[in-house]
């Protein structure tokens, strides 16, 4: 199999442990999807949601800047780290994120709810 199939094995069984709430799991099942494709934006920010989810501030914060970094345009990873901030005190940061996912997606409902 090859390594973009294995990581997209590995997230959507990622995903499914996340779904459950299992985020241990899904936090060990993304971190083997990276290990076949480093640039997999999206089980960077599904990591990050998942430190997020286990009060792991700083690895939240690495894995979701590093899926915008990877993807500049990725509303959903900019609200996931304005929640992040907010989690860690970082208000006027929170905000700022909170505003750029709107702007990237006008539906990104969830981003005007954490406002």
């Amino acid at each position: 199999m090859s390594d973009n199939l294995m990581a997209v094995k590995f997230f959507d069984d990622g995903a499914a442990a996340y779904l459950k709430g299992d985020y241990k799991t899904s936090i060990k099942l993304f971190s083997q999807a990276l290990k076949h494709d480093r640039k997999f934006a999206l089980v960077y920010s599904s990591r990050g949601a998942a430190y997020l989810k286990t009060n792991r501030i700083k690895q939240a914060m690495s894995d979701l800047t590093r899926a915008i970094k990877l993807n500049p345009q990725y509303a959903r990873a900019f609200h996931l780290r304005g929640m992040t901030y907010e989690k860690a005190g970082e208000v006027a940061r929170a905000y700022r994120d909170f505003d750029r996912a709107i702007e990237i997606d006008p539906d990104l409902t969830a981003a005007y709810n954490s406002r």
